[in-house]
């Protein structure tokens, strides 16, 4: 019984110690409590106000959270001695003008009377487009505006926006970080989409001004806002011959979740789509974004792997280091995703900024509470006083909203975010603009760019290119571009025939020198027969250089000089030297007796040069102005589709060089060059035609110089018809240019040289040579005694006539010395 008494005695003593200790830890507590914390009934409130966006273009709602819990902090901190900081009722709107309009004149009390709180500050309003509109018209009630987000340069213009102020970078973050993803994996083309904000419109200037002079195709693609239907183009840009692989979606994420279920087919491996990072998290789900879609979520979800993200949003890179609350970054970041999961908020992937800029507020009000009631803060010109509470303040007072606004400016602390300070347009300094990438559903950070010290993409941890993308990287859908070339059959071909015309023309130019002397040659001046078959030989050379498989842009330019050269003064030349023999047969004919004056061979070559010259210094007008010079142009060629690379999806596309210049000046240069070439074929036309009745075949050789010049006109026609309008097909063009000039100079060859070698065969003397056709059909026709007597005279007239032409040939060749 003694022993169960005592047992008893120490359990009660024991359950009363255990009593007072409670009691004893309780009060401690309380009174650990009431150091820690201030008495909330007795400090003053200061009052924010604060506009967010919770739907529309922009869901925002995920800032709320970390606001509140700035707010929290700060208060138990007790960061300004004697007052604490709480929130006007939270206007909820959409990322619309107009409704951040209509919750900025309804949250003061100038405008309705029964809220009678004035506010010092305003934090609004989570999007572009709503921030832009309340922040050019909230200083002009002495109100300074700040807020956690918004990329949009336009809030820079300290003009228009004097009292704004964001914990957060402008739009050169998200441009040089997609300009440095583009470099490091060497994509050389790439489309934006671009919405008309002016958000959107900066950020794909930024990028174009920083890719100038790298070899970097952009093209942007601009859409108005209220744009719902994007098939066209997706059928103008994709799968076609433009054929854009690297994609950057610069919108809103509504508008972004409309054009990826436009494009749900293109997606990796073939696309790769790059778009922002600060979208609100699931943002291509039915439930976060607005507007109704052809495509389900599960849909768009699988569409989105491999998809690239870019943002440059303030983040600690020490998060495991205290900030000016206390707590580390990755403590407030727990206590955030408390708060938001409790209160069911979207994720705000900037939400340490927004923490940041309630603290940022707090701080300024802190050192503008010490100025209170003093001189020399460098606001004293303006209206107003500082002899007053930091709670009473009004919206006239513009010399306190001028201190706040100055302390605001020199923010400069360690944060959620990391170091908080302003430029002079009152943006963050930042930056980093980070770069993640959707990996089966995750977002996975791959690394990041310093955009301030021009730093590319630096890929962290153990990311390389073989793990982001593990098939190998995509193509950009740069075409690989084949320059074709002549078929080796046709070049081998034309080689041949061309070199057996050099061989026919050295062999009549021997022929020539040879039987120089001989009466057949000799009547036909071999002299200017030189002419011809200098002609006849750069018009075979310029086979030879147009068939040639040229490979670089210099030497194509040189090749299309040279082709001019030799194809229109080797004809020229040639023709130029017949009209020149022709001219003089038609003078000696239509001479009277006594002959007074002969044109000598030396004579008929001023002539061919005359010809000759004035069509080189057209070609050197051509070859010298820079406006006519052939510039080598690449463009498509006509014989040969458009195919996919064999093992890829990479579209092979078929280019050919020509030597045809659009602009107008050479065009003009071209119509002169012709219409010179034309009045010399209609003067060859007209001598054939006069010199018809010239019968004496071996002086004059009117029928074969006749079809000479007719072969010529059709063959020149056909040469330009086939260089305008073949071009585009190469082997079968420049066969048919080519082929033109080899009947060209073969005809010249054989209607000139061949009709004298075959009647110096037959008449080795020339005893025959200035016998009339006239004559001869009468030697062979025995039963002419049945001709009337009309016809006889006009047969003795026609041999009186080539007696004529024989006495005086023979005078001019007795006269040449050649």
């Amino acid at each position: 019984t003694s022993l169960m008494d005592h047992f008893n005695n120490t359990y009660t003593l024991w359950r009363r110690l255990r009593i007072t200790m409670t009691l004893i830890s309780f009060i401690v507590a309380m009174w650990m409590t009431s150091l820690a914390v201030p008495c909330l009934s007795n400090s003053r409130k200061i009052y924010l106000a604060r506009i967010t966006a919770f739907g529309g273009s922009f869901n925002a709602s995920g800032m709320v959270p970390a606001e509140d819990l700035a707010i929290e902090h700060i208060n138990t901190r007790s960061i300004l001695s004697g007052y604490t900081l709480a929130f006007t009722e939270l206007q909820k709107i959409n990322c619309d003008r107009t409704a951040a309009f209509n919750a900025f004149f309804s949250s003061f009390p100038f405008v309705n009377e029964v809220k009678r709180t004035n506010v010092i500050a305003l934090v609004c309003c989570g999007c572009s487009v709503a921030t832009e509109a309340v922040a050019e018209i909230s200083h002009r009630w002495n109100i300074s505006q700040i807020i956690g987000s918004v990329y949009t340069d336009a809030l820079s213009d300290r003009t228009r926006f004097p009292s704004f102020f964001r914990v957060f970078p402008n739009t050169e973050g998200l441009a040089f970080g997609i300009l440095s993803v583009i470099k490091y994996f060497n994509w050389t083309r790439v489309l934006f989409l671009t919405q008309q904000e002016s958000l959107f419109i900066k950020a794909s200037n930024d990028f174009k001004r920083r890719a100038n002079g790298l070899n970097l195709k952009a093209t942007e693609y601009q859409f108005s806002s209220d744009q719902n239907n994007f098939t066209s183009i997706i059928n103008t840009y994709f799968d076609t011959q433009l054929d854009y692989r690297v994609i950057v979606v610069n919108t809103y994420s509504d508008v972004a979740r409309k054009i990826l279920c436009e494009a749900k087919n293109k997606k990796h491996p073939k696309y790769v789509w790059i778009i922002y990072g600060w979208y609100t998290e699931e943002w291509w789900t039915s439930r976060v974004s607005q507007g109704t879609v052809n495509c389900t979520d599960e849909e768009l979800y699988s569409f989105l792997d491999r998809a690239l993200l870019v943002l440059s949003i303030p983040k600690s890179i020490e998060p495991d280091k205290a900030t000016i609350s206390g707590f580390t970054a990755k403590q407030i970041e727990q206590q955030y995703e408390e708060r938001r999961i409790n209160g069911s908020y979207y994720t705000f992937v900037a939400h340490a900024a927004a923490y940041d800029s309630i603290w940022t507020i707090a701080l300024a009000l802190n050192k503008t509470a010490a100025q209170l009631n003093t001189n020399g803060t460098g606001c004293e010109y303006l209206s107003g006083t500082l002899n007053i509470t930091l709670d009473n303040f009004t919206y006239d007072n513009a010399r306190l909203a001028c201190v706040f606004k100055n302390n605001l400016a020199s923010t400069n602390f360690i944060g959620a975010s990391g170091n908080v300070t302003f430029d002079s347009k009152g943006t963050l300094v930042l930056s980093l603009a980070q770069i993640l990438q959707y990996q089966q559903g995750q977002k996975v950070y791959l690394g990041y760019s310093d955009y301030k010290n021009d730093l590319g993409f630096i890929a962290i941890g153990n990311q390389t290119i073989q793990t982001i993308y593990p098939g190998g990287v995509p193509s950009d859908g740069t075409p690989r571009n084949i320059t074709s070339t002549f078929l080796s059959g046709i070049v081998y071909a034309y080689y041949t025939v061309a070199s057996i015309g050099v061989l026919l023309t050295i062999g009549f130019g021997a022929f020539n020198f040879y039987f120089r002397e001989r009466k057949i040659v000799k009547i036909t001046s071999p002299a200017l027969n030189y002419f011809i078959l200098v002609g006849v030989l750069m018009m075979y050379i310029f086979i030879f250089i147009n068939m040639m498989q040229a490979t670089t842009v210099q030497t194509i330019r040189t090749t299309c000089i040279l082709k001019q050269w030799f194809s229109i003064c080797g004809y020229v030349l040639a023709f130029g030297t017949i009209l020149a023999k022709m001219w003089r047969i038609n003078y000696i004919v239509r001479q009277t007796y006594p002959l007074k004056l002969l044109p000598k061979d030396w004579h008929l070559m001023i002539i061919i040069m005359v010809i000759t010259g004035i069509a080189a210094l057209v070609l050197l007008l051509g070859s010298v102005v820079p406006k006519l010079t052939p510039s080598p142009q690449l463009i498509m060629d006509k014989e040969m589709s458009t195919d996919q690379e064999e093992g890829s999806e990479i579209q092979v596309h078929h280019y050919i060089y020509t030597c045809n210049s659009d602009s107008s000046p050479s065009y003009y240069w071209f119509i002169l060059l012709e219409t010179y070439l034309g009045v010399l074929q209609i003067v060859g036309i007209v001598m054939a035609f006069q010199s018809r009745k010239i019968k004496v075949a071996i002086l004059n050789d009117s029928v074969y110089v006749g079809a000479l010049i007719y072969i010529s006109s059709i063959a020149t026609a056909a040469i330009v018809l086939t260089n305008y309008g073949l071009d585009g097909y190469l082997n079968v063009k420049e066969c048919l240019i080519s082929g033109a000039y080899f009947v060209l100079a073969t005809a010249f060859l054989g209607l000139v040289f061949i009709p004298k070698a075959i009647s110096l065969y037959r008449d080795p003397t020339g005893a025959n040579i200035f016998k009339s056709t006239v004559e001869k059909m009468h030697d062979g026709n025995t039963t002419g005694a049945n001709a009337t007597s009309t016809k006889m005279e006009k047969k003795d007239l026609q041999m009186r006539e080539d007696s004529k032409v024989e006495e005086l040939t023979t005078k001019v060749n007795e006269e040449n010395k050649f």
